[in-house]
């Protein structure tokens, strides 16, 4: 017994640690998104030496700590519930190269400039020009096979094989950046703290990178949209599996074994459930005394009922209408992310750290009746609210309700500058076609956004955009982008 106590002792003191630095990092009492977790995995890894229980005593020594009233609980469990992005979602922020950009100004660190252009000749050696023109020719490339990898189309293998080295160059180059960081710390520096951070969130996205690059080659990339837990990459599936067991294997675990399971599928059902539990947190600290959620929720109840009943970028809590009511005549104010809709508050479950509309939708008490069924002038404002949160965004444009609404998908094209939203779009039938969507094309070609030709050539067509419109388009050379004015001429001349 004194053995089996010592090691369940040791194993606690190991997760608290853990779960003390994920606080640490995070900032006293504001996380910020940002803050790494990949030690909580070899920490729990650690914790149960065969000789100790194994998995159960980590269960046990978790759910111990999570119900007790220990500061670190809130952060095991936001530690937990940490998430790996999509493949695609990776993809898309290194569209633009600037590890790499920076690496070839010589501003990456230990990273010699020459050495990466001697790797980028090796990967694609058609890229000619000095360095500018290079990073040009190479931010279409991986554009353009994103939008691929979007429509569902496979990459031959020379296109897999740059794309992969891409990444990998990428990734070295945003650790040089991060390493050059680390060798400037000063512990008495007042800003080191934030630095720390860049700098571990660097370090993981390095890796993040790595490990999508090794998938692209070995060819067992996962669904490229999937979401996973930082936790089940970090320990691999049989561990998880044994760590699920442990928490099931008990009549006090059976909550962690219902967080952990789902924390186990090859998929997460919402985008970021750490940015979910840190906003439902933010609701409870700025309801105050009005009855809207319980005062202080159970941290693991809160992340099971968010990796159950969350969905997409959205977490949906239906209340009773008199005490939302209520609330909102009280002066409550819902916190960034979270917004009132009807009888509903939506929290978003997207990183809080990817911009966020200022103002939320709110639908205050005197018209919370009318907005019950959310109306479509409704769902258009939340809509364009969250235009610039691009993982919401993309979630929205899957939504039958939200794109077949008069208009809307044009008027997102119109405001967006992000590539990934335009490329959705392009290579979705359903949002360039139908009485809905039937100026898209044209709003497509008119964009100035540096998307792939390819990916809109189809719409210089006749039954996409009249003649008449194709002309117009045609002689305002000032408003369209060069290469795509060119594919306007050449098909206007070969109509009679």
């Amino acid at each position: 017994m004194t053995g089996t106590t010592s090691a369940s002792g040791n194993t606690k003191s190991a997760i608290v640690d853990a779960a003390a630095g994920v606080l640490r990092e995070a900032g006293a009492g504001a996380p910020d998104g940002t803050t790494p977790v990949a030690a909580l995995g070899p920490a729990l890894l650690g914790a149960w030496p065969e000789d100790s229980g194994g998995p159960e005593v980590a269960a046990r020594a978790m759910v111990d700590l999570i119900t007790g009233s220990d500061p670190a609980a809130k952060g095991l469990v936001r530690g937990l519930l940490a998430a790996a992005p999509a493949p695609l979602t990776q993809l898309a922020r290194i569209s633009r190269l600037t590890s790499l950009e920076r690496a070839l100004a010589g501003r990456a660190g230990d990273l010699e400039p020459a050495a990466c252009r001697r790797r980028l000749d090796e990967l694609v050696p058609a890229t000619e020009g000095d360095d500018g023109a290079r990073l040009t020719a190479l931010q279409e490339k991986v554009t353009g096979w994103t939008a691929d990898l979007v429509a569902g189309r496979q990459l031959n293998e020379a296109d897999t094989a740059g794309l992969a080295g891409l990444v990998r160059l990428e990734a070295t180059a945003r650790l040089a950046r991060a390493e050059g960081v680390a060798g400037n710390l000063d512990g008495q520096d007042g800003a080191a703290p934030g630095r720390r951070r860049l700098l571990a969130r660097w370090t993981e996205a390095s890796h993040d990178l790595d490990r999508l690059a090794a998938g692209l080659v070995g060819g067992d990339l996962e669904d490229p949209r999937a979401v996973r837990s930082r936790l089940a990459v970090a320990i691999g599936p049989e561990a998880m599996a044994a760590l699920v067991a442990g928490a099931a294997s008990w009549s006090g675990g059976q909550r962690l074994a219902r967080l952990l399971k789902q924390l186990a599928q090859p998929e997460l059902r919402v985008e970021d459930p750490a940015a979910a539990f840190d906003r439902m947190l933010a609701v409870v600290a700025a309801q105050g005394d009005r009855p809207l959620l319980a005062a202080d929720p159970d941290p693991l109840l809160l992340g099971v009922f968010i990796v159950e009943r969350g969905r997409g970028s959205w977490l949906k809590l239906d209340l009773p209408g008199e005490r939302l009511v209520h609330a909102l005549r009280q002066g409550f104010e819902p916190p960034p992310g979270v917004a009132v809709v009807g009888e509903t508050l939506h929290v978003a479950c997207t990183p809080v750290n990817a911009p966020l509309p200022q103002e939320p939708t709110r639908v205050r008490a005197a018209a919370a009746d009318d907005e019950k069924d959310e109306s479509q002038a409704a769902r258009k404002q939340l809509v364009l609210t969250n235009i610039s949160t691009i993982s919401v965004l993309l979630e929205f444009l899957r939504d039958a309700k939200i794109t077949s609404i008069p208009g809307l998908v044009e008027e997102i094209v119109n405001r967006t500058r992000n590539p990934q939203v335009l490329e959705t779009i392009a290579t979705n039938r359903k949002l360039c076609t139908g009485f809905a969507n039937r100026n898209v094309p044209l709003a497509l070609l008119r964009s100035p956004v540096n998307v792939s030709v390819r990916t809109i050539r189809r719409f210089i067509h006749v039954k996409f955009v009249s003649k008449m419109e194709l002309k117009r388009l045609a002689a305002d050379k000032a408003g369209l982008r060069k290469e795509v004015h060119r594919e306007i001429e050449k098909y206007l001349a070969t109509l009679v």
